[in-house]
């Protein structure tokens, strides 16, 4: 990654892919970190099937640490839903590892997490399962499978066994 990459045109046009009912309070909660010094960065909003199925294939087909535990169509991302984040500081994209290992950064970082909470996001952060500490979503009242049902229609295998490919 470039640190082009790593502007605030990118964490807003990656926060402009999330459902519409989300967009307001995801900017607002990025300005007022940005607006505070916080180095936000946003990695990821929306993300297609075709990406979550990569995605997920870390880790079991594909050699390497498991990125996540959400086949296609079961995550987050895949209705604009949530958002991944870093933070940018030292010319670097810096994730929870890196940031907590230094008192400031971790309270930037938890600083980020309350923030999105007061606007009624939820946080991996939190979970003590499926533990993600750069990760906040919002379902819109609503369970991840009622997502699904709501845009595949019942719930069903979907050819997930072509994982192996």
């Amino acid at each position: 990654m470039t640190t082009k990459e790593f502007t605030q045109t990118t964490s807003i046009n990656r926060i402009n892919t999330l459902n519409p009912q989300l967009t307001k309070s995801a900017i607002q909660v990025y300005n007022s970190c940005i607006k505070d010094r916080i180095p936000l960065h946003i990695i990821c909003g929306r993300r297609s099937l075709e990406e979550q199925t990569t995605i997920y294939k870390y880790g079991r087909t594909i050699p390497g640490t498991l990125l996540t535990i959400n086949r296609p169509g079961y995550s987050p991302h895949n209705y604009g839903l949530a958002l991944d984040f870093c933070l940018f500081y030292d010319s670097k994209m810096q994730t929870w590892k890196e940031a907590k290992q230094t008192e400031y950064w971790r309270w930037m970082w938890i600083k980020v997490i309350k923030r999105f909470e007061e606007h009624g996001w939820s946080s991996g952060f939190r979970r003590q399962h499926n533990y993600e500490p750069g990760h906040v979503e919002n379902l819109l009242d609503r369970s991840i499978g009622q997502w699904h049902t709501e845009t595949y229609g019942e719930i069903r295998n979907n050819g997930f066994n072509n994982l192996r490919e």
